[in-house]
């Protein structure tokens, strides 16, 4: 927190990992806690398709992903209490066609919201491939905002803006180019512009971003030493002003 705050930070997110599962109240007096991102352990994203009910899902799986979200609404409840603030509630999609309803989910959010009134949930792009090589079809550009509009439409109009996106540069670089090599093996001749795709992005997430994860991808982004990290060299650094042309244009309330 005392690093983020001298590199300039105004506020910083709270990623739950094994073992932090509590923002202790002195971290927030150092600098405000606005996002507190769902649990991420063993390579496995919480889930929000994953939560409810389902013909198609195991049990367990849902048990496992409900309580991982439950934890993250209540370690931002708190911090909104203290705070005296909304926080945003980080969590991932993985499946583009959802094995439940989006009046489901509005239905599940309308009573988590209840619970948690200093909370708002905001659903993150995923990337085509996690770290254990698992194949999600929630990584388009068009995916994460259309399930979000879609929440919308079905949620109660007190709650509507209470639902957005999370832009992951990292996992938007890392999704197009894996995609293209997939296209290449297969030999559909068609090569992806990735700067035009990254825009692609960005309109989408208009109007319903709340977060942009403002990252950068090496190759293809899948190991841990090529995922999220910094602009470094000049090509990376003419991305970079790229993405934040990008950005002013088109989500600057992020």
């Amino acid at each position: 927190a005392i690093d983020k705050k001298e590199k300039g930070a105004f506020s910083a997110e709270w990623q739950i990992l094994e073992k932090n599962i509590w923002v202790d109240e002195s971290i927030m007096d150092l600098i405000p806690i606005t996002s507190i991102h769902s649990a991420l352990i063993d390579g496995e994203d919480t889930e929000i398709d994953f939560c409810l009910k389902n013909d198609y899902t195991l049990s367990d799986v849902i048990t496992n992903n409900r309580r991982k979200l439950e934890d993250a609404f209540r370690v931002a409840e708190a911090c909104g209490i203290y705070q005296k603030r909304m926080i945003t509630v980080v969590v991932h999609l993985r499946n583009e066609i959802l094995p439940i309803s989006c009046e489901e989910i509005a239905q599940f959010l309308e009573m988590m919201f209840e619970k948690y009134v200093h909370c708002q949930i905001a659903i993150e792009n995923v990337m085509v491939m996690n770290s254990k090589h698992e194949f999600r079809t929630a990584f388009r550009h068009s995916s994460v905002p259309e399930v979000v509009k879609s929440i919308r439409e079905e949620i109660r109009d007190e709650f509507k803006d209470r639902v957005w996106t999370v832009l992951d540069v990292c996992h938007a670089l890392s999704s197009i180019r894996i995609e293209g090599l997939i296209c290449e093996y297969e030999n559909l001749f068609f090569k992806k512009d990735e700067k035009e795709m990254l825009k692609k992005y960005f309109i989408e997430n208009k109007d319903i971003c709340k977060i942009i994860h403002f990252n950068n991808a090496r190759k293809l982004g899948i190991n841990q030493r090529n995922h999220g990290v910094p602009f470094e060299t000049i090509e990376d650094i003419e991305l970079m002003k790229y993405l934040l042309e990008l950005y002013y244009k088109y989500i600057p309330e992020a």
